[in-house]
């Protein structure tokens, strides 16, 4: 452009020459037509060439301009600098990416600039070569930035040329790649972590086309299925399963390929391993997209739940046991509150399980929800790890009277840790009943209710150790009744029987509630007394049962009279044991019946006195 102007710019003085010199004085008059001619033509042409020069500078100004802005708006760090690298333009990217204003940056050292010392040598290598050979130049280096911060930058370098062909500068261009190398990096770490997980997972990791044919499988397929990676390969999901499943998972990813529907993501079947045997798989499959979203692989974990699907069923046998059984099962938290009650419970207690749930069992009859002794006696137990049973009340709404028997386990983890109390509740209201009639049955009279044989030994065992340990005194009475034997043989045994508990019912009136009163055979009634300090208890107490009697027995709607011949023996006096006390009574009764009967007679030694007292 400016040499345009310049050779314009020498016409007009040219002309200016010619024109002097055709008008000199004495100059031929024919010259001057011509000079004036050629002043024309070198005007006219002197005006075309000018016009032309500012066409041609309008048109490289608006050429300039349209670089300038593509400069300034491209997005990629442009960096022209001389061949001594001193800054001659920097765009708006670079200023974006390094920090520094186009202002600051002209004029400084390219490398200076942005290249760290680590990386200095090898981009001043990359542009002397690019101005050595002209040719474009790459590099990956790390530059640094304003604020000291590296990132980290793909170069390219090209030379600028003159018109001549001379080089006069070196453009280069800066892509930050920092985040792509580290997305790269993390990708890769990524894909090893992946790998090192498929390598060494227990499940099965594995990956299928849309159509369900295996292209990688894990290692541990080979623990699970007996088959190796290798061997699986193009075989199909469904190859090794039942045929129904196998046709579920088909119609399953006909939909994934041909409609887009999402398969189920959790499958639990069965699946046959290389030796035959059946197992139960649980797989997991997500589907993995293109970057358009469209379904490209399947991607699957298959595990083992053969073992966990037998304790589910043994736990599922044992919850239908307990939730059928007829025993109460209640199972609480370590507090005593109860978390679980079966069917067998809300029959049993009449309490509902809304009812039941979060409170302790004694709570819901004493309205209230605070721990009684029964509860803290229990827990100190389980808390030990020992098992408590026992026998408690008030558990029923509908008899709070009844009884049941409770067993209560701790549960505990691996290390003895208390999780759970496991109580078992059986109603034996009718077992008791039953027991106490047994036991009523074994150590009692039948006939008058009176304690037997059996229960007047207990009794008087107990009785003497009393009496031993206070050092106080102890009375047996034995009573053997008089006339009886008429009754039975002339009105019968029932009314023998009649007599016998009216006998009963008349000395149990005159005897204290301390006293005990027995019937040890037929006609025979024994009397413990005491232990007592007083001696004359004893003639006191025979003189009122053999008062007892003065009175008429009616059986059989006659009157009978009976009358009773009794002998006293004493601890420690007489006897020191159960045995010998009975004999030594036994032998005074003896002496009262020789005596003339309904008396009484107490043990003097050897030879029982005949004769003690009468009623």
């Amino acid at each position: 452009m400016a040499r345009y102007l310049l050779s314009a710019a020498t016409l007009l003085p040219a002309g200016d020459a010619l024109a002097a010199i055709s008008g000199q004085a004495g100059g031929p008059l024919w010259l001057q037509p011509a000079v004036l001619l050629l002043c024309l033509t070198l005007v006219v042409a002197g005006g075309l060439l000018l016009l032309r020069g500012r066409r041609s500078l309008r048109h490289m100004r608006d050429t300039e301009a349209r670089y300038r802005v593509f400069y300034d708006l491209a997005p990629v760090a442009m960096v022209v600098h001389d061949q001594q690298h001193r800054i001659l333009d920097w765009n708006h990217a670079a200023e974006k990416l390094f920090g520094w204003s186009r202002e600051q940056a002209l004029g400084r050292d390219f490398f200076e600039l942005l290249a760290p010392g680590e990386t200095l040598t090898e981009m001043r290598g990359a542009v002397d070569v690019t101005l050595k050979t002209t040719r474009r130049s790459t590099t990956m280096n790390w530059s640094v930035r304003q604020d000291g911060h590296t990132v980290l930058c793909d170069w390219s370098n090209s030379v600028i040329k003159n018109e001549h062909g001379v080089v006069t500068a070196v453009v280069s261009l800066a892509i930050d790649v920092t985040a792509a190398r580290e997305f790269e990096r993390r990708l890769r770490d990524s894909e090893r972590r992946f790998r090192s997980l498929a390598e060494n997972a227990y499940d099965v990791i594995w990956t299928a086309t849309l159509d369900g044919r295996i292209t990688y499988a894990s290692p541990s397929v080979e623990r699970l299925t007996g088959y190796s990676p290798a061997a699986l390969r193009d075989y199909h999901v469904f190859d090794a399963v039942p045929a129904e499943s196998a046709a579920q998972i088909r119609e399953a990813l006909e939909q994934l390929r041909t409609r887009g529907v999402q398969p189920p993501r959790h499958w639990e079947v069965q699946q046959r391993r290389q030796d035959g045997r059946w197992i139960w798989v649980q797989v997991t499959m997500d589907i993995l997209r293109g970057e358009n979203g469209a379904p490209r692989e399947i991607l699957g974990i298959t595990r083992d739940v053969t073992a966990q699907r037998e304790v589910q069923e043994t736990l599922r046998a044992r919850v239908t046991a307990i939730e059928s059984a007829a025993e109460g099962v209640i199972i609480t938290d370590t507090a005593g509150r109860m978390e679980y009650v079966n069917p067998a419970y809300v029959e049993l207690t009449g309490f509902s399980v809304e009812e039941s749930l979060g409170k302790r069992p004694g709570a819901l009859l004493d309205d209230t929800n605070e721990p009684g002794e029964l509860f803290r006696e229990i827990s100190e137990t389980v808390h030990r790890g020992e098992v408590w049973r026992g026998e408690i009340d008030r558990w029923n709404r509908r008899d709070p009277g009844r009884i049941a028997s409770l067993t209560v386990s701790p549960v505990t983890d691996d290390d003895g840790r208390l999780l759970r109390l496991v109580a078992i509740m059986r109603d034996v209201s009718a077992h008791k009943a039953m027991e106490s009639r047994l036991t009523k049955m074994a150590h009692y009279d039948s006939l008058t209710g009176l304690p037997n044989r059996r229960l007047f030994f207990d009794r008087l065992a107990d009785r003497l150790r009393l009496a031993q340990r206070e050092g106080r005194e102890l009375a047996l009475l034995f009573i053997d009744l008089d006339g009886f034997k008429a009754i039975n043989d002339t009105l019968g045994h029932a009314a023998g029987d009649e007599a016998l508990r009216v006998v009963s019912e008349r000395f149990t009136e005159v005897l204290r509630t301390s006293d005990t009163l027995a019937r040890v055979a037929g006609d025979e009634f024994t009397v413990v007394l005491g232990p007592s300090a007083q001696a004359s208890d004893a003639e006191h107490v025979a003189n009122r049962l053999i008062a007892s009697l003065n009175i008429p027995v009616i059986v059989s709607g006659g009157e009978c009279q009976l009358g009773a011949s009794i002998g006293i023996a004493r601890y420690p006096a007489h006897a020191l044991d159960a045995d010998a006390l009975l004999k030594r009574a036994d032998q005074a009764m003896y002496a009262a019946k020789r005596g003339g009967r309904n008396r009484y007679v107490a043990y003097t030694g050897d030879q029982p006195a005949p004769l003690s007292g009468t009623g």
